[in-house]
C-alpha cells in the first residue's frame, strides 16, 4: 500500500508540523488529518483524552491510553530513505528482517519502491537536508495508533526478534543505546553547537540514533520537536542528525531507557560481550558473531571478524589468573593422586 502525504508545497513549519496521518494495513486506506495545531503548540493534540494525558505523570496511564488505540498490530517497525539508492537500501533492510508477522512495517521515503516487501510505503516530500530527513520522518510521518514503534537505519540487521526493546519504549517512552563515540561535547565539532545553545560541556552522553524505539507520548513528541529545531537551527555547524537528538534529550530533561550496546552493535572502538542481537554496519554479519564459549573476556572486531581478546591483553595480573585458573587445578589433581591415596 502506498500513501502519498505530500499535499502541496507549504512551508516546512506550516505543513510538516501541522499535518499527520493514519494508516491501516487492514483497511488498505490512508487518510491525512490535522494532528497538531501548529509548530509552537506541538503538544496540544486535538484528541482531548491525549491532551489531558500530557499532565499525567504515570507511565502506566500513558500506556493504557495508547493501548486503547491499538488494533490487531500494536507495534510497528519503521525505516526511512530518500532518493532511489536510499529507498532501495530501506527495502533491502526490510528483506533482512526476521519473520515478524506481529509487526507492521513502514518505509517512509520520497521515491517509489521497486522491490516486493511486506512494508507499507508512505511517500513524502522532505524539507530538511541530509540525515535530518530521518528526524523529519520520525517526528512528522511516523504512523499513529501503535503502542510503540521501532525505527532502524537501513544498514541495521535484526538478528532476532527484539520484544524487549518495544517493552522498554512502552515503559519509558524512549529506548536507545549509547554511541561508541559516547562523549557528546567532544564529538567532532558538536561542542560549538552546545556553546551556541548555552549548554555547558560537561561530558554529556551521546546516544546512537540508528535504532530508536519510542512511544508517541507528548513528552517524546516534545523531544522530537526539539530535535528538529536543533537540526534546523545549526545546519551551518552540523548537518547530521545523531548528536542533535542527544542534545534534545539533555535540553528536555528526558531520560530514555539505555539499551545495552548488543542491541545496536557498531563494532567501532568497542568490545563484544555476550550475544549480539542487532548488527549495525554496512558490512555483512560476521559468521562467528555469536560464536563464543564464555562472554568474558570480550571479543574484538577486526577486519569484519570477531576474535577473542586474550587475558594478557586486558588483565595486568594475567599470570596470576592463568596460574590460579589453569595450573593450580592440574597440580592439585596430581597432589591428590600422589599423596592422598589410601
Amino acid at each position: 500500500m502506498e500513501c502519498n502525504v505530500a499535499s502541496g508545497r507549504l512551508g516546512f513549519f506550516d505543513q510538516r508540523f501541522m499535518l499527520g496521518f493514519t494508516a491501516s494495513k487492514n483497511s488498505g486506506k490512508c487518510s491525512q488529518k490535522p494532528v497538531l495545531k501548529g509548530f509552537r503548540s506541538w503538544g496540544k493534540f486535538q484528541d482531548p483524552a491525549l491532551t489531558s494525558l500530557a499532565n499525567t505523570k504515570g507511565t502506566k496511564a500513558r500506556m493504557n491510553h495508547e493501548n486503547t488505540l491499538k488494533g490487531e498490530h500494536h507495534r510497528a517497525i519503521m525505516l526511512v530513505g530518500w532518493g532511489p539508492q536510499g529507498t532501495l537500501d530501506a527495502e533491502l533492510a526490510v528483506r533482512r528482517l526476521p519473520v515478524l508477522s506481529e509487526y507492521d512495517v513502514y518505509i517512509v521515503s520520497d521515491y517509489d519502491l521497486t522491490l516486493a516487501t511486506p512494508a507499507q510505503h508512505l511517500k513524502v516530500e522532505f524539507e530538511l537536508p541530509h540525515t535530518l530527513r530521518k528526524a523529519e520522518a520520525i517526528a512528522s510521518y511516523s504512523p499513529t495508533g501503535y503502542s510503540s514503534i521501532l525505527y532502524i537505519d537501513s544498514d541495521i540487521t535484526l538478528l532476532e526478534d527484539v520484544p524487549f526493546v518495544f517493552e522498554k519504549a512502552e515503559l519509558h517512552g524512549l529506548a536507545l543505546a549509547i554511541a561508541p563515540t559516547y562523549l557528546l561535547d567532544e564529538y567532532r565539532t558538536f561542542g560549538r553547537v552546545m556553546d551556541r545553545e548555552g549548554v555547558p560541556q560537561q561530558g554529556q552522553v551521546q546516544y546512537q540514533a540508528g535504532l530508536i524505539a519510542f512511544s508517541k507520548t507528548p513528552e517524546v513528541l516534545h523531544v522530537f520537536k526539539k530535535w528538529i529545531e536543533l537540526g534546523f537551527r545549526h545546519t551551518d555547524i552540523w548537518i547530521r542528525d545523531q548528536p542533535q537528538l542527544s542534545l534534545s534529550l539533555e535540553l528536555s530533561s528526558f531520560q530514555p531507557y539505555v539499551l545495552s550496546k548488543n542491541y545496536n552493535f557498531r563494532g567501532l572502538f568497542e568490545p563484544a560481550i555476550g550475544q549480539i542481537r542487532v548488527w549495525h554496519s554496512h558490512s555483512p554479519v560476521p559468521a562467528n558473531l555469536n560464536s563464543y564459549s564464555e562472554p568474558y573476556p570480550p571479543r574484538l572486531l577486526a577486519k569484519d571478524t570477531l576474535r577473542p581478546l586474550r587475558r594478557f591483553e586486558i588483565d595486568r595480573n594475567w599470570l596470576h589468573f592463568y596460574w590460579r585458573k589453569h595450573l593450580m587445578p592440574v597440580l592439585y589433581k596430581v597432589y591428590v593422586r600422589l599423596f592422598r591415596r589410601k
